[in-house]
């Protein structure tokens, strides 16, 4: 339930968002260099992102991760929006604490992200992710160890604020996550 009502709430915030560039598109054309409606040949720059989150899987916990972002598909898939398919690859680290079971958690992702341009300085992205997670956890002197494959789905908001830097947000099944990115 919790998960339903993020993506949701999500989702709503994201309609909100779009609602100035979709309007700005009309009415000074659909062509805009950098919004939702340009269908010009675009370069997609690479993006360096630091995580932290707070995980909600087992318990209460907070976590830090990393990113690395490669534009695969530049100008998308669908030829009147300005959208691009983009690829991630990095990893997180979490520690937490279930009703007195402590853990540890490293995951390494794959993801894949298809990313909407609403305006210049402002994107929104839905994507997925298969990879490694490790779980390392203790309880009363017991110590357990496990690896499992996983996937992940999660919704996100790039704010590019500066020439090179951004304000990343996004919210998938591990949890809310905040971030910068650097991009070249």
């Amino acid at each position: 339930m919790k998960r339903i009502l993020t993506v949701v709430s999500l989702a709503a915030a994201l309609s909100v968002l779009a609602a100035p560039a979709l309007a700005g598109a009309q009415e000074e054309g659909a062509h805009r260099a950098g919004y939702l409606l340009d269908r010009s040949p675009q370069e997609r720059p690479q993006m360096l992102s630091f995580w932290a989150f707070a995980p909600w899987y087992y318990g209460v916990g907070i976590g830090v991760g990393a990113r690395y972002n490669i534009p695969i598909v530049p100008n998308g898939f669908i030829p009147p929006v300005n959208d691009s398919f983009e690829l991630e690859f990095g990893g997180d680290i979490s520690v937490g604490n279930y009703f007195g079971y402590g853990w540890t958690n490293v995951s390494i992702p794959a993801e894949a992200m298809w990313r909407f341009f609403f305006l210049p300085n402002l994107s929104a992205y839905w994507k997925i992710a298969l990879g490694l997670n490790m779980r390392f956890s203790s309880y009363s002197g017991y110590v357990g160890t496990g690896a499992s494959l996983y996937w992940d789905s999660g919704l996100g908001v790039v704010w590019k604020f500066a020439d090179k830097m951004t304000l990343r947000g996004e919210f998938g099944y591990t949890g809310p996550r905040v971030g910068l990115g650097i991009l070249f």
